[in-house]
C-alpha cells in the first residue's frame, strides 16, 4: 500500500513525495525511495480518478503481521471489500495497472537473464536460466505487486547484460564507436537502476 500511496501522490498531480524524519504520510518510507517506477506506474494510472484512495488506504488491517511466516493468518496489510472485485474502477483499476507495469519489468528481467546466460553458455542454458529466474516463487509475487524493486532488478539485470556482452565482445568488435555505444548503454541502465531504488 505504501508504493501504490508514492504512484497515487505523483499520478494525482502533487510531485514527488517530500519526506522528513518519522513522517506520518501515506507512503511512509516508501517516498524516500529512487522514483523511476514510481513514474512509471503513474504514467500508467495517471487518467483513472483515485480520489477515493484515502478511504480505502485506511481500511489497514489493525492485526496484520506481513512477512511473519508463523502467523496463520492476518497476512493481510488492508482488509478486503466486495468494491476491489471486477470490473475495477479508481484507485483498485490504477492499482492493477501498476502490477501490470511490474509484471512488464519482470518479463524484462527474465528476458535480460535468458540474454545473458546464452552469451555465456548458449540459448538452451538461457532458456533453463530464464525459467529458473521466473520461477521462483517469490520473484513471481514481486513482479505481480506494485513495488519499485521490479524496476531495479530488471534494469540491474539488463545492465549486466551488457556487462557480459562487453566482456565477451570479439576484439574486432571493439572499436572506438563500438566500445562507445557499448558504454553509453551500460551507462544507461545503471543510471536507470541507479534510480529506480
Amino acid at each position: 500500500i505504501w508504493h501504490y500511496a508514492v504512484i497515487q501522490q505523483i499520478a494525482s498531480g502533487q510531485g514527488l513525495p517530500v519526506s522528513g524524519p518519522n513522517t506520518e504520510a501515506a507512503w511512509q518510507q516508501e517516498g524516500t525511495q529512487g522514483p523511476l517506477y514510481y513514474l512509471l506506474a503513474a504514467a500508467a494510472t495517471v487518467w483513472v480518478d483515485q480520489g477515493d484512495f484515502p478511504a480505502i488506504y485506511d481500511r489497514a488491517n489493525p492485526h496484520a503481521a506481513p512477512g511473519r511466516p508463523d502467523a496463520a493468518i492476518n497476512r493481510n496489510v488492508q482488509i478486503h471489500h466486495a468494491d476491489e472485485h471486477w470490473p475495477w474502477r479508481g484507485p483498485f483499476l490504477a492499482l492493477h495497472l501498476a502490477r501490470f507495469v511490474s509484471v512488464a519489468l519482470g518479463m524484462v528481467t527474465v528476458w535480460a537473464v535468458y540474454q545473458t546466460i546464452a552469451l555465456i553458455l548458449g540459448p538452451g542454458w538461457g532458456l533453463i536460466a530464464a525459467a529458473a529466474i521466473a520461477l521462483i516463487p517469490q520473484f513471481l509475487f514481486i513482479s505481480a505487486a506494485a513495488s519499485n524493486d521490479n524496476a531495479v532488478t530488471a534494469f540491474s539485470a539488463l545492465t549486466l547484460w551488457q556487462v557480459t556482452a562487453l566482456a565477451l565482445a570479439p576484439a574486432a568488435a571493439l572499436t572506438p564507436v563500438g566500445l562507445r555505444r557499448r558504454f553509453v548503454r551500460i551507462g544507461v541502465m545503471l543510471g536507470l537502476a541507479l534510480i529506480s531504488k
